[in-house]
């Protein structure tokens, strides 16, 4: 039997759909006649859409002809229509079936293709992006890597078209890039290393700044009006007792080496070379193989709430502001000078007692490579008492200033304080010369009344940032922030009764719907924009004066933190989340972050400095870490390993209670050394102090944070920092639990030297009251 004779043709069995169709032509199936208002009208539509492509609202269709015209070298097809794929995912073009390509004018110009669809992979949709040009704005989303000008479209998003800034970023780079973690002292021969102004900033901008930025101060009157309206007066010590810590609270601290540690009494206001504690621990160790610190130790006597170095100084004497937690007593029932039923976070407290200690310590010479003098003791040169409430908050002036015609006294600047009364000041901090003779003797004075106070209506000042030299920014628990003209208000006529008298902001509007923690401008290179912190859990970037309108903001956390600085010689921001994490914002992306590394505990305080790249981050369980974040920031794709170091570790437990009922009768203001033998108690003894033991280790090694992905082991799964714990998940890698401590053994602030030529000393206070300061530079 014959078979009958079958049809060339082939047909498919299977309902026909609309076939997908490809061409080059980048304005296929659009209505190219559209008149000239409907263009606009379809590209304003354009911008608001969500798009992650960056747009160009001054190209022409010519530019964009030119760019099909290259993308037909490079055989990229652009799919216009995509309807029909089979149930089973097959492309419905059978291996014989060609694809005719349209031109520009959509006449078949007898080109085809012979490129075949792979059966089972999508349809590609090439993403072409012109080459960066003049006009061209970013939406602010992610650039897709696989463009290819995906390198310069990143450089430009994340370091602008500045040509300056670029090269100052680089030599930043260039400069910090093998300091890991602490800082350099000197320069090397190449100009690696050591401490510099920031490089963002010409130097006639800063010789401007220290000397036309402070005529309002020299030569208008400015000085003039802090000394009238500021009422200070000289104390006596017996005077001065209620403004004290008590000073029956002697500190307890345990400290040496791993195997030969020993307790020393610290009475409230002494101070102690750590030195002493590793010394003669062993007679036939070789000097050369002992440990030596060039560090300090205090006793501030109470929790220690703010501390900050005096900036300005170039000479060897460095001064250090201490405040700590009011001693008051305010029982349960009320608050005092106010109802049960308010909040004291949110209320003014009453007038209680307060004070600053201005502590001074020596530098071994005037140069560019001072350290901490161990033969000059440290030295409590003046206490500022005030009877305002507790302070919250403490910064000095840090606008770069040159010291003109003070005579014999010492002016060490301006200081911004915030009062738990809700009002927040500036002192004008002058040393009288009777501190200087040799004597030695503490300088107490009492301020009654100061010279600039900002008070809003029914809400109270809860932190404060120096703009500039004449610009201070005051937050308050409502969220709105307030920005005054010192100049302008000490120009005005004083009251009668300048303790009532509330300056008028020049700029007043809300920043959050909550309290606002702390304020933190982008100095020096951008004193335009302002990094602000609330109770919300949300990181603002603020640009003024229009704060409200233009800002931009990171993800929500679940808890507000303070813990924010930032990096002025990589542009970055450096925050802290509540599950132990430090991130970095990329000024220019600040909506995105980079995780730089793990903590152990939550993080309480940070700093950084304008002078180098290194940052100090303190923690709540007592650890005080020093990490370099350039190797991690800049050049995380090289493979290059980065580091962090633990400066020390805090901590302190409690003792046995006992009943305290001595009264101190002392009048006196203790400043001297602690003399006194150490012990080396037992384990029972530990626990036979009563106001608790405090304990300090030093000499960590430097650890690596290098994430496994970084060393060539891809894996994202693993966490980039290696912790020491028995508590492992399922891949052998660590698990951070976070849990809580005692108060006083927490990290409570911490902040660097601003000074250029001693830029790398810093100091630490902790929650029991100690403050450890010591140079970390290496030489």
């Amino acid at each position: 039997m014959s078979e009958a004779p079958t049809s060339s043709a082939r047909y498919s069995t299977r309902k026909r759909k609309r076939n997908t169709r490809y061409t080059n032509d980048a304005f296929a199936g659009l209505n190219l006649e559209l008149d000239q208002s409907e263009h606009e009208t379809n590209a304003a539509s354009d911008l608001d859409s969500a798009s992650e492509e960056n747009f160009t609202p001054d190209a022409t269709r010519e530019q964009l002809e030119d760019d099909d015209d290259e993308s037909l070298e490079n055989d990229t097809f652009q799919v216009i229509s995509s309807e029909g794929e089979g149930e089973g995912g097959e492309d419905d073009l059978s291996n014989d079936e060609l694809i005719a390509v349209q031109s520009d004018s959509g006449v078949d110009d007898g080109r085809v293709s012979q490129q075949k669809k792979r059966p089972g992979n999508p349809a590609r949709i090439s993403k072409r992006a012109t080459a960066p040009q003049d006009g061209i704005h970013s939406r602010g989303t992610l650039i897709d890597q696989k463009n290819a000008h995906a390198r310069d479209l990143q450089t430009i998003a994340s370091f602008g078209t500045d040509e300056k800034a670029k090269i100052a970023l680089l030599k930043g780079m260039d400069k910090w890039f093998d300091e890991i973690t602490m800082p350099s002292r000197k320069s090397d021969a190449k100009g690696k290393g050591g401490m510099c102004h920031s490089l963002f900033v010409a130097e006639e901008a800063r010789q401007l700044e220290r000397t036309s930025g402070w005529d309002w101060y020299y030569d208008k009157d400015g000085r003039e009006a802090f000394s009238k309206r500021q009422k200070n007066r000289p104390m006596a010590a017996e005077e001065a007792r209620p403004y004290l810590p008590n000073l029956q609270r002697i500190r307890h601290v345990l400290i040496g080496p791993q195997s030969h540690q020993k307790v020393f009494n610290l009475p409230p206001l002494t101070y102690l070379n750590t030195q002493h504690a590793f010394t003669n621990v062993d007679e036939n160790q070789s000097q050369k193989t002992k440990h030596k610190r060039r560090s300090w130790m205090l006793n501030a006597g109470e929790n220690v709430q703010a501390l900050d170095w005096c900036p300005n100084r170039s000479g060897t004497s460095q001064y250090l502001a201490i405040t700590t937690l009011a001693h008051t007593q305010i029982t349960a029932d009320t608050i005092r000078g106010e109802p049960k039923t308010q909040t004291p976070g949110f209320a003014p407290s009453g007038p209680d007692p307060a004070s600053i200690q201005i502590w001074e310590f020596a530098a071994t010479q005037d140069s560019d490579a001072a350290t901490l003098d161990m033969d000059t003791k440290p030295f409590l040169a003046a206490l500022i008492c005030m009877d305002w409430g507790g302070i919250m908050q403490m910064k000095w002036c840090t606008s770069l200033r040159t010291h003109r015609d003070e005579g014999e006294d010492t002016n060490l600047g301006l200081l911004g304080i915030v009062c738990r009364d809700g009002t927040a000041r500036v002192l004008d901090i002058t040393l009288p010369a009777v501190t200087h003779t040799g004597s030695k003797t503490t300088h107490c004075i009492h301020i009654s009344s100061a010279a600039f106070t900002s008070k809003a209506p029914d809400t109270i000042s809860t932190c404060l940032a120096w703009l500039s030299s004449t610009h201070l920014a005051i937050g308050h628990a409502n969220g709105h922030l307030a920005i005054h003209d010192i100049s302008q208000t000490l120009c005005q006529p004083a009251e009668t009764e300048p303790q009532h008298h509330s300056a008028s902001p020049i700029y007043y509007a809300p920043l959050s719907s909550s309290y606002l923690l702390s304020l933190h401008p982008l100095l020096p290179s951008h004193p335009h924009l302002l990094l602000a912190t609330s109770t919300t859990g949300i990181l603002s970037l603020h640009s003024l004066p229009n704060a409200t309108t233009s800002h931009t903001s990171t993800s929500r956390t679940r808890l507000g933190t303070s813990a924010v600085c930032w990096l002025e010689g990589l542009h970055h921001i450096l925050s802290a989340e509540q599950s132990q994490v430090l991130r970095s914002h990329n000024l220019r992306q600040f909506h995105q972050s980079q995780v730089i590394t793990h903590t152990e505990s939550v993080v309480s305080c940070m700093a950084s400095s304008t002078l180098h790249s290194s940052v100090v981050v303190g923690e709540v369980n007592g650890n005080v870490m020093v990490i370099g974040p350039t190797r991690r920031i800049m050049a995380r794709r090289t493979g290059g390993d980065h580091y962090a170091q633990r400066w020390f570790g805090h901590a302190w437990r409690r003792g046995k209670l006992v009943q305290d009922t001595s009264t101190s009768t002392n009048t006196t203001i203790p400043q001297s050394e602690n003399t006194a033998e150490p012990t080396v108690p037992s384990s029972a003894a530990l626990l036979d102090y009563a106001d608790g033991l405090s304990r300090l280790t030093f000499g960590y090694s430097v650890d690596s944070l290098s994430a496994p992905s970084l060393a060539g082991k891809a894996s994202t799964k693993q966490r980039p920092l290696k912790k020491k714990t028995n508590t492992r998940s399922a891949e052998g890698q660590p698990i951070h639990l976070t849990t809580i401590y005692e108060l006083q053994s927490g990290v409570t602030s911490i902040c660097w030297n601003a000074n250029v030529h001693v830029g790398g000393w810093a100091a630490a206070g902790c929650g029991d009251g100690l403050v450890v300061v010591e140079d970390l530079c290496w030489d």
